[in-house]
């Protein structure tokens, strides 16, 4: 009796997840390291951003609210009577200066004042903390709306190789508790599992949301249908992000309100300190409008509530409800992303999880290449592989510890010296790409390592050095987070000259005998 064929089985599900897993992480990794780690150090960019300008002072006893805006109202009728919106930012823990923005002749300006006698300071050129946010979404030299599509991109390629990982470990939590060091390809397989099991749930959450705050980029297509015309459509955008578009002046003269009994009644409702921000729209028209937004005060939301009154009569204007389901969602998926609402201790969290997700991608890149050197042949181009791996995984870390010398370094007085902060980074990030194309690859891991350590611990003795906000000064002075910027400096040295160490014994002895185990079997 003839045997009947039997189908022939496909791979299977975990087999095929493998590939998956293997090419989307390979493909976008090396953005997504850099997204990954500018996007953890963003956690703290109104810290940065102090420490890396000295000459701002520490609020101790600012005025109180109302008081600071009614001084603000008449120092910008005096300064920007033209300007078609006023947008005045209080201070807050996180941000000890008070300041406005307006649009003048030569495009957006900016006053920082002293809360407590509403003084200008002035203080150093710099992006500070917020180029290494801005990077993470827009890539700083690329076009914006290129960098944003290619960041979305890299965004949902991790998503993906985070989906397939978890089908293709069975033995997802043994592997977390599971590592053998000094055994190549096994060691960086195990270490690659257990950064990634660590901060599962964390590195989920970050990619699906950072996709979700630009939806409207990447899925206009309900927008469209929803609001054919591009005005009405510009506006819905504006409102679902919390921030609506300036309106058009009446060109009839009218008194402005008093904008600091607006502000005053907001803080009985929502207690002292609540009041974030103050936009006024064409003050002293008949079209006048003021807007205040409510401070995060650890909400998860982070978009609103707000009050939008007339800039004229003082009248009410929005309706006091609550926001609907939909900008409800995205202030919630914005609020997860950004981690705004977060205290210390959970921003400390925010930004651990996030050096882990690091570590999960390193790892990763680092497991595929010595997988491959393995290999009696190994693929054509692996060489180039790893010399990019150091450059862009030991290397970053050097360009952004190199952003810091150039903000203490640079003349104060510099012509463009914002930028010339940002260019040091990306002309250090080119040099460290040159070195490790002409060093061996063994050794320009150790010397890019031990580099990026030594930059980094000598930041807080070059800030002592350079200005009064050295270490032992800020802790004198109860100066907690210009302190916390030199102590993490300190931590992360620390944490790059321990890899740097452990690579002689791991990187090259192992990785011989585990290849000639290799081609002896």
């Amino acid at each position: 009796m003839a045997r009947t064929a039997e189908p022939r089985r496909g791979p299977g599900l975990r087999r095929a997840m493998g590939g998956v897993h293997a090419w989307s992480g390979l493909i976008a990794a090396w953005l997504v390291f850099a997204i990954f780690l500018t996007g953890t150090v963003s956690f703290f960019k109104d810290t940065l951003s102090l420490w890396m300008q000295p000459e701002l002072p520490r609020a101790t006893s600012p005025l109180e609210a109302p008081e600071l805006v009614a001084r603000w109202v008449a120092l910008l009728e005096a300064r920007a009577p033209e300007a078609a919106s006023w947008t005045i930012s209080l201070p807050s823990e996180r941000e000890p200066v008070s300041t406005a923005l307006w649009r003048g002749a030569e495009g957006i300006e900016r006053l920082a004042v002293d809360p407590e006698d509403m003084s200008p300071v002035t203080a150093r050129a710099t992006r500070g903390g917020d180029f290494f946010y801005r990077f993470h979404f827009q890539l700083h030299y690329l076009p914006v709306i290129a960098a944003r599509w290619l960041v979305g991109a890299a965004a949902m390629l991790m998503l993906i190789a985070l989906i397939s990982g978890v089908i293709l470990h069975k033995k997802i939590l043994r592997d977390f508790f599971t590592f053998r060091g000094g055994k190549g390809p096994r060691s960086w397989l195990d270490a690659h599992n257990a950064f990634s099991v660590l901060g599962l749930p964390f590195h989920l959450m970050i990619t699906y949301t950072g996709l979700v705050t630009l939806m409207t980029l990447y899925m206009p297509w309900g927008l469209e249908a929803a609001f054919p015309e591009p005005e009405t459509r510009r506006q819905a955008v504006s409102e679902l992000h919390d921030f609506p578009r300036v309106g058009r002046a009446a060109g009839v003269a009218a008194p402005l309100v008093e904008v600091a009994g607006l502000v005053a009644d907001a803080e009985r409702d929502w207690g002292r300190g609540g009041v974030a921000r103050v936009r006024i729209e064409h003050a002293g028209d008949a079209a006048a409008r003021v807007i205040l937004w409510r401070a995060p005060g650890g909400r998860l939301n982070d978009q609103g509530p707000r009050r939008v009154f007339d800039g004229v009569t003082g009248r009410r204007q929005d309706t006091g409800e609550a926001p609907g389901a939909d900008a409800l969602t995205h202030g919630v998926m914005v609020g997860l992303h950004a981690g705004r609402f977060a205290d210390w201790s959970l921003r400390w969290l925010y930004a651990g999880l996030g050096l882990a997700g690091c570590g999960m991608i390193a790892t990763g890149l680092v497991l595929w290449t010595a997988k491959r050197r393995l290999k009696p042949r190994p693929p054509g181009g692996l060489a180039w592989v790893e010399r990019l791996n150091v450059a862009i995984l030991a290397g970053l870390p050097v360009a952004m510890a190199a952003y810091l010398w150039a903000n203490r370094l640079l003349p104060v007085g510099l012509p463009g010296r914002a930028d010339w902060e940002v260019h040091a980074v990306f002309l250090v990030w080119l040099a460290m790409l040159v070195h490790a194309s002409l060093r061996p690859v063994a050794r320009a891991w150790r010397e890019q390592l031990w580099l990026g350590s030594l930059l980094l611990a000598l930041v807080p003795p070059l800030n002592a050095l350079t200005t009064e906000h050295g270490p032992l000064a800020s802790l004198l002075d109860g100066d907690g987070q210009r302190l916390g910027v030199d102590l993490s400096c300190w931590a992360l040295a620390a944490l790059l000259a321990a890899i740097a160490r452990r690579l002689p014994a791991s990187r090259l002895a192992t990785h011989r005998r585990a290849r000639k185990k290799a081609i002896a079997s």
